[in-house]
């Protein structure tokens, strides 16, 4: 079996683009001999316990796991499914595509780790900034995860055939207390494939996208949509405010901003 093949087999089980928690607790579990306490895991993954918990109700819902009151433990098949995630990570470490043992390009495994290693919000992230470099803690918060963590999974797309990334590390001073700060930004291997994959997203062409990440200074879907809750939000209240000001012209006001209201959501409908 291809690893390409694997990696399709994985993502039927575990939606990797999805999936990522339901992925490291499967991982975690593997690792271990017998049952793991559910607190044990959120500690472990730095996760809320709620989010644990509906990635073990959906892990139980597929068979891979089991459940002995808050303790879980990975079924046959899920240790059969662990295998095969070890399989595929080992052979990113033995670099098949350097050997050309298989057929896989290095765009191509990249994409199929996406799921796992987080690369594909972070990605996105730097595609959609400004200066195209963003702290590792700002990533940290678009990607939903701690910043040391993502820093451990990043560090793989620094360097060899997966360099798609750069690490740069900043010294600095606050309040006579010297520290480090991490920033990431995209190599020219980075940029070939964000055009390869993210450049050929179909909501990338349509004229509403367009409009909307002028509008709000960003190309990145999920931040084009807070920004503009955070808008709409705010507009609201500013809208609210105005009727008591002038109440002279509150219908216009209201007329208005109803009218901005539906234009933006006719917008993301037509976007999303």
């Amino acid at each position: 079996m291809s690893m390409f093949e694997l990696a399709r087999e994985l993502d039927d089980v575990i939606d990797l683009s999805r999936g990522r928690l339901q992925l490291e607790i499967v991982c975690r579990l593997g690792r271990v001999d017998g049952p793991v306490h559910v607190d044990e895991l959120v500690r472990g993954l730095g996760e809320r316990r709620k989010a644990v918990f509906d990635s073990l109700r959906k892990l139980e819902s597929k068979s891979l796991i089991s459940r002995n009151g808050e303790s879980f433990l990975l079924t046959d098949f899920g240790k059969d499914v662990f295998s095969k995630i070890m399989l595929l990570k080992k052979s990113e470490l033995e670099s098949p595509i350097s050997r050309g043992t298989f057929s896989l390009t290095k765009y191509d495994v990249a994409r199929i780790m996406v799921g796992d290693l987080y690369l594909y919000e972070t990605l996105q992230a730097l595609n959609s900034s400004v200066k195209g470099v963003l702290a590792v803690d700002v990533l940290s918060k678009i990607v939903g995860v701690s910043s040391n963590v993502l820093d451990e999974h990043l560090l793989k797309f620094t360097k060899g055939e997966l360099m798609f990334l750069n690490r740069h590390v900043k010294p600095r001073q606050i309040f006579g207390l010297k520290s480090t700060k991490i920033y990431y930004s995209l190599t020219e291997e980075g940029r070939k494939l964000v055009n390869l994959y993210l450049g050929s997203l179909s909501i990338r062409r349509k004229w509403s996208y367009k409009l909307l990440s002028k509008l709000v200074g960003t190309t990145h879907p999920r931040i084009i949509l807070k920004r503009l809750a955070l808008f709409l939000s705010i507009g609201s209240a500013f809208a609210m405010l105005l009727q008591f000001i002038i109440p002279t012209y509150s219908i216009l006001v209201l007329s208005a901003w109803i009218w901005l209201i539906s234009f933006f959501a006719l917008l993301i409908e037509n976007t999303y």
